[in-house]
């Protein structure tokens, strides 16, 4: 038998410590690979910026997490970069100076930023957020943040996840042209975020963030991906007679593999399927309901 792991937050990852995602990062590790290259590759006058693509539950949080993590852990990455990592859902940023002020917000939130020779970031956080232009607000913050980068001779790696939702609520514009400008000329700032799917801004010549970042796209776990992720969350071997119709049933899809697995721990695969079925049976009216208020 294996050994059951600590279950990760289905839905915060962002709760775990640097050590606890490390210890659960089991797949996509060829994925992790590809980012952790992208950065390495970094060193000259502008950067390479990265979005990871897949939908709910594909990983995205965790592998950007996990990709963090390594910049504070790696001797070489650490030396280099500095990661300031956003909410996953950053509601409050409306225009590119408040993109820069959540920046500075996080920045200044991590205790590794803080040091007693240094300005203190909290209080000009607090400062700055009285600023009601938003073209000062943008120039403030973005000014704090390259002056921390050039304290610590690091490039600051802003994580930065929902991209479609965040450049979705933004009134101006104008702002994604301001935004292309730092991250085509600022080589002290490199962004990595995340979408569910390719969304207008990226996807239209039109459009400024046209052709700015290296897409990596989360595919649906493969068979043996799918074992090794079973195996870490029930602590119990799996054969493939059994892994191959979670595969098909979860469509690959870490989160709902993890969930039925946690689900399973105590179960014969025979009962979990019987329980499944009367799990899915006991919810189809639920389901229904949802599907059946959706527009045509």
């Amino acid at each position: 038998m294996l050994a059951i792991r600590t279950p990760t937050p289905k839905y915060n990852p962002g709760f775990l410590t640097d050590d606890q995602l490390v210890a659960s990062f089991c797949v996509r590790e060829a994925e992790l690979g590809l980012v952790i290259d992208m950065l390495r590759d970094c060193t000259g006058p502008s950067n390479a910026h990265q979005l990871v693509i897949g939908p709910r539950g594909s990983g995205k949080t965790t592998l950007l997490l996990r990709v963090a993590a390594e910049a504070r852990r790696d001797d070489d990455l650490k030396s280099a970069f500095f990661p300031v990592v956003f909410s996953e859902e950053s509601y409050g940023v409306s225009t590119d100076g408040e993109f820069w002020l959540e920046a500075l917000t996080r920045l200044a939130a991590d205790p590794a930023a803080s040091r007693p020779d240094a300005p203190d970031l909290r209080a000009s956080v607090r400062e700055i957020r009285t600023v009601r232009d938003d073209a000062v607000l943008g120039a403030r913050c973005l000014g704090a943040l390259l002056d921390f980068s050039d304290r610590e001779g690091k490039r600051l790696v802003l994580v930065v996840e929902n991209l479609h939702m965040m450049f979705g609520d933004m009134g101006d514009a104008d702002a994604e042209w301001r935004l292309r400008e730092v991250l085509q000329t600022e080589a002290r700032i490199i962004l990595l975020g995340s979408a569910t799917s390719r969304f207008a801004e990226i996807t239209d010549p039109g459009r400024a963030l046209y052709e700015q970042f290296r897409i990596l796209a989360l595919e649906p776990l493969g068979e043996e991906e799918c074992r090794t992720l079973w195996e870490a969350e029930s602590g119990r071997t799996a054969s493939g007679r059994s892994i191959r119709p979670l595969q098909i049933l979860t469509g690959g899809s870490p989160r709902l593999l993890a969930i039925i697995a946690r689900f399973g721990v105590t179960r014969s695969f025979r009962r979990l399927m019987t329980d499944l079925l009367a799990l899915v049976d006991d919810h189809t009216e639920y389901f229904k309901g949802h599907i059946e208020a959706l527009p045509p």
